[in-house]
């Protein structure tokens, strides 16, 4: 009975031994899985690409440009206003385009001309286009009323657009207006956004391309290299363009030379007496510049109208003479049948 306990004792301590060891291997193996040396392909260096690779490995690697660029651009801030630290930054936080087309009359031409030019240099301006008519020489021969007209298309400082815009009537009378104002904020941004993203995979493709083991990945990348930098250029000559338009206003100028300013103000509400009092007098008008015009025109033609009117008078003379000599002929041709 005795040995038959020393013996399951034996048991029960080999049984704890055996289950022990058991526990402490169980223990001891996630720390050697965790101590395998795994390879980290997600951050490894160029130099640990196969040979072989080509364009596969191009269009695998810009996937990883495209990430690292949109995540740099989301993980920092970007303030707008200094994006540009070239000649393209202003100080103004919003893209808008401003222009204005104006028609102005006036009765001192010359003098409407030179105040254009002063305006220009008083506000730092100048004249993208511009086009002046002078007189008919034709016209001004015979003495017929000619006016001149003029075109220009000014830029305009920014801050000094509105100014200028509401000052136009020092040149003359101001019978049209029409401003515009063209907002191109998200546009400009947007596509500033995209430049910096391109000039991210300049970078990242220049580093590749000095990395580059065999002629076939060289031509891939210089390939890619060459539709981002074409991509820069456009967006660059973009903004640029968009940025001046916005720096500088645009102002067109439509000035005629007129005799009598066209009368802007509303129309006063007449009574009856008062409208054919009103009415008769442009008539009388009318009728004295239309005689006067007449008696310019004879003055002017007076030599031709002279030698059409002493034609006519020989003509006359000579075909009454005639009539007359064939009633005189017929006449005494009667009497001598007569007497026969």
């Amino acid at each position: 009975m005795k040995n038959r306990i020393i013996a399951l004792l034996l048991l029960v301590a080999s049984l704890c031994v055996l289950t022990a060891c058991a526990s402490s291997r169980s223990a001891s193996t996630p720390q050697e899985a965790n101590s395998v040396p795994q390879v980290d392909y997600t951050n490894r260096g160029y130099d640990d690409r196969p040979a072989s690779m080509g364009i596969g490995y191009l269009q695998a690697e810009m996937p990883d440009i495209e990430r690292s660029s949109s995540s740099a651009s989301s993980s920092t801030s970007i303030n707008p206003d200094e994006l540009h630290t070239d000649s393209m930054s202003n100080d103004y936080s919003s893209k808008i385009i401003y222009s204005a087309v104006a028609d102005v009359e006036t009765i001192v031409f010359d003098e409407a001309i030179e105040m254009v030019y002063e305006l220009l240099s008083t506000n730092n301006g100048f004249i993208e286009s511009s086009f002046i008519s002078g007189k008919d020489y034709t016209q001004s021969y015979y003495g017929y009323q000619t006016y001149r007209r003029a075109e220009f298309e000014l830029r305009i400082p920014r801050d000094r657009f509105f100014q200028i815009t509401n000052n136009l009537s020092e040149l003359g009378n101001v019978t049209s207006l029409r401003t515009s104002a063209d907002n191109i904020t998200m546009q400009f941004f947007d596509s500033e956004s995209r430049l910096s993203s391109l000039r991210v995979q300049e970078e990242r493709l220049l580093t590749m391309l000095e990395r580059a083991d065999t002629v076939t990945e060289m031509l891939d990348i210089e390939t890619s290299l060459m539709q981002v930098r074409y991509s820069i250029e456009s967006l660059t000559s973009t903004l640029q363009n968009w940025q001046s338009q916005v720096d500088y206003s645009t102002l067109t100028i439509y000035l005629r030379e007129v005799q009598t300013l066209t009368e802007t103000k509303p129309p006063e509400v007449l009574g009856y007496w008062e409208e054919i009092r009103a009415g008769l007098a442009v008539t009388i008008s009318g009728m004295g510049r239309f005689f006067s015009e007449l008696f310019k025109w004879a003055a002017i033609y007076s030599p031709i109208i002279g030698i059409v009117l002493i034609v006519f008078i020989v003509v006359i003379v000579a075909t009454r003479s005639a009539r007359r000599k064939r009633l005189v002929e017929a006449v005494s041709a009667q009497d001598v049948s007569t007497d026969t």
